[in-house]
Formats: structure tokens, sequence, C-alpha cells
């Protein structure tokens, strides 16, 4: 085969497996949750849920506060560098991983819209 056209060929698979990745990402939608819902089984997995931040405490690099919605409450962790605009009794979203600390299931935030 024509050199040529291999090289069309290939950097035409690489630009659409691409584009399927980015349709892919961009519409993997990720279901909420309940927090009653959380268990010791799901640890590592990835979680979304809303609630109303209580007993909110800012640390440097870090940012821990209480997440409480209608049916239960949990502790979130989020490490960050920059300074966040959220205090207590907002709404917010957290998509994070589910962690066990001490006996205590708890969320490791990765991102947090408000």
């Amino acid at each position: 085969m024509d050199e040529k056209f291999l090289l069309k060929l290939s950097l035409t698979f690489s630009l659409l497996g691409i584009l399927l990745i980015l349709f892919i990402s961009e519409n993997d939608t990720l279901p909420t949750s309940k927090i009653s819902d959380i268990s010791n089984k799901q640890i590592d997995s990835i979680v979304k849920i809303k609630g109303t931040i209580e007993h909110l405490t800012e640390l440097e690099n870090l940012v821990l506060f209480t997440l409480k919605d209608e049916t239960g409450k949990i502790n979130i962790i989020l490490f960050t560098d920059t300074i966040l605009n959220i205090k207590q009794e907002q709404e917010v979203e957290i998509i994070g991983k589910i962690i066990e600390y001490k006996n205590t299931i708890e969320i490791m935030a990765d991102q947090i819209k408000t």
C-alpha cells in the first residue's frame, strides 16, 4: 500500500477516536446519589451528591465540612489551592471518591459546584 494513503488513514482514525472520546466524556453523566444510599461496599467508587453544607472548617489547602441531604449526613474532604466561596447552609453538588477513614465513610471531593 502507498505510505501517503496509510498516513491519511491513520490520521483520520486518530481524529475520529479523539472526537469519540470527547463526545463520550461530555455525555457521560453521573447519576445523583442520596447520602443514605452510600455504603462501605462502594469504597473507591466515584459518586455525585447534592446537599447543604454544615460545620464548615477551612484550613490551609484543606476544606472539611458535613454535607446534609434529606436522607442523611456525610463528611466531605476537599484538598484545594484556591480560595472557595462556600459557606454554611449553602446548597452544593459534590463529585468525589468514597473513602473510609477511622471506620467512617467519607467523600474526598474532586469537584464542587455551587
